[in-house]
């Protein structure tokens, strides 16, 4: 075409085309393509960005350039899959972390972590929509090897058990099919992470979304999903699948609790004659940090009390090292910790068993006595049991134990360098006086027994502050919904 004959408008474009890489051009033609618009229309987006008023300057161009030559990151669809009732069995070391509950002013929680690696692994959209439970609340400093929650997660199945007919939900109508996955067909397979280039931090999927539908699949290894971008402290043992009424709260059966010691001397007899008391029902507001807002039913149940050495006796480990294993149906705010600060006194010697007894005795001892609680770093959630679970270890197990003895090995070193501090101490000669030598005659004297002790305002003293304090607020009463067998730690 002779330059003479061009229309101003053309000969603005040839020169807006002339200037341009061999790159945009071939993007400009495409997209002109793709809209089935003719690049010279008025209607084309290519025309409109070239006219001469409408030209944009050499660094918008890069910017533009730079744009198109980076593939855009897809979002992830998550309404091509169904989602699925899972119950996820959790272990941690609690001792860095701020207890296992989500909290607003602190990330530095087992839950805070736990649900990002599930965002990030694209298993759920938002926690609330996820129809969360958890089994039990540990506190600040307590590790567990047990821990269960429950919540609906992205599946690769379209049938089986757990899983979640989306239109009948919406009709408060779900559909909980049979227990038999070997038939069950997936809509994809892979692992789904979130891309972490870009502001917008859009999800990708790492393996082919494409592949045909009618052939069958494995269910996602929720477990070994999650501990790839779970910190090293926090792992999914296992998964399985649950009925739509399972709750990780209600539906368990009982607890165990296992708290680590060393011995340094306690009297272990003394102590089982007085943790045998505790076996039954009774009202343990004695043996608990009172949460007076939130509850009023402070009885609950004991299975079991035992105490054991560890395992690490079998290698020739401490040998003073043991642990209490105390079962029950549910346990209250701090009550094992209170437990085993008692039970510390008496395997010192400071208090008889009977002191148990003392404080169960709640129409005698309305009131609690002020004492320390046992530290939280040995506190362990080590079970939690419910009916009927088949757990599912698959891919996890060999990449467990790898970890773990990593984690044990870490620790021993340690140990290694704390007791080469503590030999270093010791090996120091100082000349003992007659205050060292008598130090532990002096504490035993000194001890004021619990029944002496000043005591802690009643339950019912506490309640009445606190009714008090809403009706100033005009915070309308709550309905009582603390049952008998309810987690309130």
């Amino acid at each position: 075409m002779a330059t003479s004959s061009l229309t101003p408008d053309e000969r603005s474009l040839e020169e807006e085309l002339q200037s341009k890489t061999k790159e945009e051009l071939i993007s400009l033609i495409l997209d002109s393509k793709k809209r089935k618009v003719p690049l010279l229309s008025e209607d084309s987006e290519g025309i409109q960005q070239h006219k001469p008023q409408q030209t944009a300057s050499s660094s918008e161009k890069q910017t533009m350039g730079a744009k198109k030559k980076q593939p855009a990151m897809r979002e992830f669809d998550m309404s091509r899959y169904k989602r699925r009732h899972v119950a996820l069995k959790v272990a941690y070391i609690g001792w860095d972390y701020h207890g296992l509950a989500s909290q607003v002013d602190s990330e530095n929680t087992i839950e805070y972590h736990l649900f990002a690696a599930l965002k990030k692994t694209c298993l759920i959209t938002a926690i609330d929509e996820s129809n969360y439970s958890r089994c039990g609340r540990t506190d600040k400093g307590v590790s567990a090897f047990g821990q269960v929650i429950a919540l609906y997660l992205r599946s690769n199945l379209t049938e089986g058990e757990g899983i979640i007919d989306e239109s009948k939900t919406e009709n408060n109508d779900i559909n909980n099919n049979n227990n038999n996955d070997s038939n069950e067909t997936a809509k994809s397979d892979g692992i789904v992470v979130e891309s972490d280039s870009g502001p917008s931090s859009k999800k990708i999927n790492v393996k082919n979304q494409n592949q045909k539908k009618s052939k069958p699949q494995n269910e996602i290894d929720y477990a070994y999903v999650l501990n790839r971008v779970l910190p090293p402290e926090i792992r999914v043992i296992a998964w399985t699948p649950v009925k739509m009424d399972f709750s990780a709260r209600f539906s368990c059966l009982y607890r165990t609790y296992k708290y680590f010691f060393v011995l340094n001397g306690m009297d272990i007899g003394a102590m089982l004659n007085a943790g045998k008391r505790f076996l039954g029902e009774h009202d343990f507001r004695n043996f608990c940090k009172i949460d007076a807002e939130n509850v009023s039913n402070f009885r609950r149940t004991m299975l079991n009390f035992e105490i054991q050495p560890t395992l690490d006796l079998q290698n020739g480990g401490n040998k003073d090292l043991y642990c209490f294993t105390i079962t029950g149906y549910a346990f209250l705010w701090h009550q094992i910790r209170c437990m085993v600060a008692v039970l510390f006194l008496v395997g010192r010697r400071l208090e008889t068993p009977d002191i148990i007894d003392y404080l169960l005795d709640v129409e005698k001892n309305p009131q609690k006595p002020r004492y320390d609680m046992a530290s939280e770093l040995p506190l362990v959630l080590y079970d939690c049991g419910f009916e009927g679970l088949n757990w599912r270890y698959e891919l996890t197990h060999t990449k467990l134990v790898t970890h773990f003895q990593e984690y044990t090995q870490q620790l021993t070193l340690k140990n290694g360098v704390v007791g080469l501090m503590l030999s270093s101490v010791e090996s120091v000669k100082v000349e003992q006086n007659s205050n060292t030598e008598s130090s532990s005659k002096d504490n035993k004297e000194r001890h004021v027994k619990l029944c002496d002790r000043p005591r802690e305002d009643s339950l019912e003293e506490k309640q009445k502050r606190v009714n008090e304090k809403r009706q100033k607020l005009g915070i309308e009463m709550p309905a009582k919904k603390h049952k008998a067998n309810e987690m309130d730690e």
